[in-house]
């Protein structure tokens, strides 16, 4: 998912090293990169915040200017396919088929003479990656890499990142005579550390590299010069500001000392002291409100300063709701409403699986048609430092870093702005019902005419255009995840929520009432492979809460009908109701 990458980059979300910062970490990088010996998999860690995928995003485009550049993946919690584990090795032989055209010769005459593509992970590894690369690779003039940023970020209900690593090590010799290397990036999580402990051979399969165990004093000359960088750019936005903005080396201390070795720290100062504030005028006021300068802590890993900079951010973003004017009314204990709608909206765009625009987003949280007003506008408008937000209200909205999810979701970093998992997630099913109950209210949503019903959605020349006229895309992100939602709040590993009477009430009116609407909804957006997957959770739920009764009956009878149905509602318009339906069991709601 290197585009995927690529436009985060675009969109101000990832960015590579700054010139002549990181230079003793991207000098260890390339060195292993250019050796024709050394094929251990190099893993680069860190905790949030230190610049894992800033380096990584170097490596790329250090390796593409050397012409060894095979494929990049990078992981995201932001988009469905980039953080589905399963697409990693398929996705880098993509790449590679298009970096080596022999390899991709041998690639096609390989998979062309297979019944079906390898399922699990390690038959990709080896039949999609390895084969191949093994019967070409003497023509190699050097070994070509591969880029996985944000192993930690892949999310999967069937698989974790564990058996990728453990493959990876595994391999080690066949990586040599593919000419292949393997760079990691992630954060220390624990499954992931695991997998690299147990290769205790002195180090004879994979090399590392801690970021948080990097001198201080190194990490920190780096910020100083983003920080610089920054302020500069800052500088020339508002060189026409009355009086213009300036700035010392006291202020770029200011910040650099603040950041504690986290370089998240230092952006996320910058992007508050450039954003729009209604508390605070122009950037120099924003920077002069900063709080005092803080003594750095031995543990360059400590979350401390990064929570107070959030804290910070939060606070004013829900008085500058409250339109507070007067800075000496700041008061930690605001108003519950209010600060429990911020935290609301900015909760959801933290956990939604997929994420939507600010007139979408509205749709889902306000549970509103689309023709409503957009009034999350205006309050993301205080959170541009934490939270990406669009010039229009149709481009997705995005967190900067993943750093902000885990302060907002950890209670002992975030206090009184702490995000429930499972019941924020119970919430946002409950809104996917309301929006389905809103506009999922027609048989037939996208109006087809008489003489199209029953023939084939490739037949229909427009129908891209249909769907989106027919389906906000909060319908649609309603459609294909309030499972998820609810499988996330009641079917938690640590502390699931008990099935409350209205979420009960929810999901029954939900299935007596909308069910086939539902399921021609998926088929319309062509996401019918999602029907009964959802289903098979939503039945292990209720199964799990003792609510498998008589009502839900109606589930599973839906589960048999699109299963044994499914090509012909997958590809036709409408065949839920004209082929399916009457082969429904008599006794059945359906």
């Amino acid at each position: 998912m290197y585009e995927k990458g690529q436009q985060e980059s675009k969109s101000g979300k990832r960015t590579h090293c700054l010139a002549q910062t990181r230079v003793e970490i991207l000098g260890r990088l390339e060195l292993w990169l250019v050796s024709t010996e050394d094929y251990r998999v190099f893993w680069l860690n860190g905790m949030a915040g230190t610049g894992k995928s800033t380096i990584a995003d170097s490596l790329v485009r250090y390796a593409r200017a050397e012409g060894c550049l095979g494929a990049a993946f990078f992981c995201s919690r932001d988009f469905e396919t980039a953080r589905d584990i399963n697409r990693i090795f398929p996705t880098i032989a993509f790449q590679l088929a298009h970096s080596i055209p022999l390899y991709k010769d041998k690639l096609i005459q390989l998979i062309s003479g297979m019944a079906s593509l390898p399922g699990s992970l390690e038959e990709q590894l080896n039949i999609l990656i390895l084969k191949p690369l093994k019967e070409v690779s003497g023509t190699f003039g050097r070994p070509y890499v591969v880029i996985i940023d944000a192993l930690d970020e892949c999310d999967s209900f069937r698989t974790r990142p564990l058996p990728v690593v453990q493959f990876l090590i595994m391999h080690i010799e066949d990586f040599r005579l593919a000419r292949i290397k393997f760079f990691v990036s992630s954060r220390p999580a624990n499954e992931i550390q695991l997998a690299f402990k147990q290769d205790q051979t002195a180090l004879r399969r994979h090399d590392r590299l801690h970021l948080h165990d990097e001198p201080l004093t190194l990490v920190t000359r780096d910020i100083r010069a983003y920080t610089q960088s920054q302020l500069c750019q800052i500088k020339t936005e508002h060189s026409f500001d009355d009086p213009p903005f300036a700035f010392d080396d006291t202020d770029i201390d200011k910040i650099a000392n603040r950041a504690g070795g986290l370089f998240i720290v230092a952006a996320t100062l910058c992007r508050f002291i450039a954003g729009n504030n209604a508390l605070y005028g122009s950037p120099r006021e924003l920077l002069d409100c900063l709080p005092p300068q803080h003594t750095i802590v031995s543990d360059p890993v400590a979350t401390q300063e990064l929570d107070k900079v959030y804290l910070r951010i939060l606070t004013d973003a829900t008085q500058s709701s409250l339109q507070v004017s007067d800075r000496a009314n700041l008061n930690p204990t605001l108003d519950y409403d209010t600060k429990a709608d911020v935290l609301f909206v900015v909760g959801s765009i933290v956990l939604l699986f997929q994420p939507l625009g600010i007139r979408d987003l509205t749709i889902l949280v306000r549970r509103t048609s689309p023709n409503s007003p957009t009034p999350i506008g205006e309050l993301l408008k205080h959170l541009r430092s934490v939270i990406l937000v669009p010039d229009d209200d149709d481009h997705p909205i995005r967190v900067f870093h993943a750093s902000f999810e885990d302060y907002l979701t950890t209670p002992y970093r975030s206090h009184s702005f702490y995000v429930n998992l499972t019941v924020h997630h119970a919430r946002l099913a409950s809104c996917c019902f309301a929006v389905m109950r809103l506009l999922l209210t027609a048989d037939d949503p996208c109006q087809i005419p008489r003489d199209m019903r029953g023939v084939q959605y490739s037949r229909i020349g427009n129908l891209d255009k249909i769907r989106t006229s027919s389906f906000p895309s909060a319908l649609a992100y309603a459609c294909s995840f309030w499972a998820d939602h609810l499988v996330k709040a009641f079917l938690d590993e640590k502390s699931p929520l008990s099935f409350s009477q209205e979420t009960f009430r929810e999901l029954q009116t939900f299935a007596t009432e909308h069910l086939l609407r539902w399921v021609n909804a998926l088929a319309i957006l062509g996401q019918l492979d999602r029907c009964i997957p959802m289903l098979a959770k939503i039945r292990r739920l209720l199964y799990f809460h003792h609510l498998d009764v008589e009502p839900f009956t109606i589930l599973y009878d839906a589960e048999r009908l699109v299963y044994q149905f499914y090509d012909t509602i997958r590809d036709h318009t409408l065949q839920v109701y004209i082929s399916a339906l009457p082969f429904a069991p008599r006794q059945s709601l359906l």
